[in-house]
């Protein structure tokens, strides 16, 4: 699972680049590392959330952040490119200067702006602390559950 010094330290990008590499190979199963990577992803526990739900959690956090995704270099192009941090991580991305303090209107706002996408909480050192508005084309997670590691929960995080 990746942690809150993973994101701040911006190391997180590498281990989705090699993540992304691994489920690119058209024999997953024959890849090497596969089922180190998969476990890896899994660890994220990544749930598909309705707006209502992450906006609960934007109310429930002690500190939000908006700021650029975490894959987002490994993306050039792609249109959706900030995520909303909550609570210690919101406190470690703007420490590093990766992402800028956010109220809660500011939040609920970029993630209402984003229709069309499915909403994302990840947890970063165990705790849901990340939602993005995922690209099903790009997102490390939707990747892995196209090559079979079901990897994602629906509902309430």
């Amino acid at each position: 699972m990746g942690t809150i010094e993973d994101y701040r330290s911006g190391r997180i990008r590498t281990s989705i680049g090699k993540a992304l590499h691994v489920l690119g190979a058209s024999a997953l199963a024959d890849a090497p590392d596969a089922s180190i990577v998969a476990l890896k992803i899994c660890e994220f526990e990544p749930v598909v959330v309705s707006f209502a739900e992450a906006v609960a959690a934007i109310g429930n956090a002690s500190t939000l952040a908006i700021g650029e995704r975490v894959c987002r270099p490994l993306h050039h192009g792609s249109v959706f490119t900030e995520s909303v941090f909550l609570d210690e991580l919101a406190e470690a991305m703007i420490e590093a200067g990766h992402a800028r303090k956010a109220g809660i209107e500011e939040a609920e706002g970029l993630l209402g702006e984003q229709t069309g996408n499915p909403l994302l909480m990840s947890k970063v050192s165990g705790r849901y602390l990340e939602i993005c508005a995922s690209s099903v084309d790009t997102c490390v997670f939707w990747k892995a559950e196209k090559q079979g590691i079901h990897c994602m929960k629906r509902g309430r995080a």
